[in-house]
């Protein structure tokens, strides 16, 4: 497997289960273009968050870190939209007595 796609997958195993991780020299551009390609840029950050408090000597490119703030901000903003019109298309389908079950996935990622 590519160094860069291991590191990538050791960051998202750090993310998730909270493994050890031990970068040698990580490639944080090509981490970067990995994620996106992937849709990852969001897991990317939150990864690479929780690596930096353990590695705070760390030398990430500010432009690395600015494209996934903002990759962050997105996701946050989109999810917030998201919220809201659930909400009122609940509050409508309530108010005409019709039963529902909601199974996009913004939804339903809260139940894993």
């Amino acid at each position: 497997m590519d160094k860069n796609a291991s590191d990538l997958i050791s960051l998202i195993r750090l993310l998730l289960i909270n493994e050890d991780v031990k970068l040698d020299n990580p490639n944080f551009d090509a981490l970067y273009k990995i994620a996106k390609f992937h849709s990852l840029t969001n897991i990317l950050y939150y990864a690479l968050m929780k690596y930096i408090d353990k590695n705070t000597s760390l030398n990430i490119d500010s432009k690395i870190i600015e494209a996934l703030n903002k990759a962050n901000k997105l996701e946050l903003s989109k999810s917030a939209t998201q919220e809201c019109e659930m909400e009122i298309l609940k509050e409508e389908l309530e108010k005409r007595s019709i039963r529902y079950a909601i199974l996009k996935g913004s939804v339903i990622k809260y139940m894993y």
